[in-house]
């Protein structure tokens, strides 16, 4: 398949230095590479069909994680985590196609659990610790 190398000078260019992406029959098809200007890492992923499927990760310039989840044509499904820029897990929790499900947990940024929620279908059912007010929840 073709390979596109860009290197480019949109607004973006002063965060990012390259992207890799490749194309094939004019969709984003297989790896997805965007590096920052000092040549680091900045995020992995692939498509589909033009769509993001499977693994995707996100990197802050100091290297650590900012985000790792898997995607099924272009929507978020199964185990996503995030990360506070000092690299301490934010939230866990999973996807079914797009949809928050089951338990999620949140942490601060030293480590400590602060609170637990519980989805279905993407509507919150149940949540403990610093939870928002009754009337901002869904029923």
């Amino acid at each position: 398949p073709p390979r596109s190398t860009l290197s480019s000078s949109s607004a973006a260019s002063d965060v990012y230095k390259r992207q890799t992406i490749n194309y094939k029959n004019g969709f984003k098809e297989g790896p997805f590479e965007i590096y920052f200007e000092d040549g680091k890492i900045k995020a992995l992923g692939n498509y589909v069909k033009g769509l993001e499927d499977g693994n995707w990760q996100e990197f802050s310039n100091e290297g650590n994680f900012l985000y790792i989840g898997n995607y099924n044509q272009g929507n978020l499904n199964g185990r996503w985590q995030t990360f506070h820029l000092n690299g301490r897990l934010f939230s866990m929790g999973n996807f079914n196609e797009g949809k928050k499900e089951g338990l999620w947990e949140y942490f601060n940024e030293q480590g400590e659990l602060f609170k637990i929620q519980i989805f279905e279908n993407d509507v919150l059912i149940k949540c403990e610790g610093k939870c928002p007010a009754k009337e901002e929840e869904s029923d």
